[in-house]
């Protein structure tokens, strides 16, 4: 993966900095690269200065502070603007450095791939847009930007990251936006730079276009049955797109993971990931087929105004 400059001499630059953080005593460095630049990288809608790193192995980064023994700032010849328990940010004068001890939304997307010559775990889109929902009450315009572009250039990462969320979360996100919009709208030819002409109307409507991407993404329809071969999963959104996915059996939590279908039950029903998997896996295991989990029986709420119900399980034959 190439990163798109400012960032990528801002990472080559200063990634032993924070390589020294990252690592812990008697372990090795854990890093994750995540934020907007990343997106940028994939997507190409946008400049993008800052680095986002997670350190996930750490509990605090109170050896970080200024004047500490790992002080970024120092060691990078930047301006600390906020240092706190498990945050810490330096700027410098090409992008901010942003770097928090805290682990990803959504575990187990993330990926190792090549970064400028050096192998790093980096989030997933769907995590990186996850972790911008609840930054919506600070009007940040390129996280609304990134939201309507989303559906354009990756509508199943914004699928993944919206059905993480439950009802609630979402109307308060989707508020945020619209309530946001004109200010957003005022700021954008300050705070986008290098968009390119086929997303330049949404500058025109940044929060309402990222509201109606958020809505438009939402699920309407899941269902969940075992087959003769494995798990299947289908879904519809509220835009009518239509999804069936098949998977082997006997992977029932790699399964529920990586389709966002575990994170979808866990903030929108009463359902828990690892005993869905276990009765999976046993029905698998016994030849039993049918539907398990379907939203029409009751289940997460799949409306804005507010109306909910509770999820069910349909009644499997009992293993063992």
């Amino acid at each position: 993966m190439k990163l798109p400059e400012p960032a990528r001499t801002l990472w080559t630059r200063h990634r032993e900095a924070i390589d020294r953080i990252a690592t812990t005593p008697g372990a090795e460095s854990q890093i994750m690269l995540g934020g907007g630049t990343l997106l940028a990288a994939r997507w190409k809608h946008r400049e993008s200065t800052d680095i986002d790193v997670l350190l996930p192995g750490r509990d605090n980064l109170n050896d970080a502070r200024e004047n500490g023994p790992l002080d970024l700032a120092a060691a990078t010849g930047g301006e600390h603007k906020e240092s706190s328990r498990d945050r810490l940010r330096v700027q410098l004068e090409t992008g901010m450095l942003d770097v928090a001890a805290i682990k990803p939304q959504m575990p187990g997307l993330e990926e190792r791939l090549d970064v400028e010559g050096r192998n790093e775990t980096v989030l997933a889109s769907a995590q990186i847009l996850r972790g911008k929902f609840y930054r919506t009450d600070r009007s940040i315009t390129r996280d609304a930007f990134d939201f309507a572009v989303a559906a354009d250039k990756d509508p199943r990462a914004l699928e993944l990251a919206v059905n993480s969320l439950d009802m609630i979360d979402t109307r308060i996100i989707c508020h945020n936006l619209l309530a946001s919009n004109d200010q957003m709208v005022n700021e954008a030819s300050e705070t986008l730079k290098g968009v390119p002409p086929e997303y330049q109307h949404h500058l025109q409507r940044i929060g309402d276009a990222a509201a109606d991407a958020i809505v438009s993404h939402r699920y309407a329809h899941v269902r969940i049955r075992t087959t003769e071969t494995g798990v299947r999963i289908e879904t519809r959104t509220t835009n009518g797109n239509e999804r069936t996915e098949d998977h082997a059996a006997g992977e029932a939590v790699k399964v529920l993971t990586r389709s966002g279908i575990g994170a979808y039950l866990s903030a929108n029903s009463t359902l828990q990931r690892g005993g869905l998997a276990m009765t999976l896996d046993g029905l698998n295991g016994v030849g039993w087929t049918g539907t398990v989990f379907d939203s029409d029986d009751g289940a997460p709420e799949q409306r804005l105004d507010g109306t909910r119900k509770s999820a069910g399980l349909r009644e499997p034959p009992r293993i063992g």
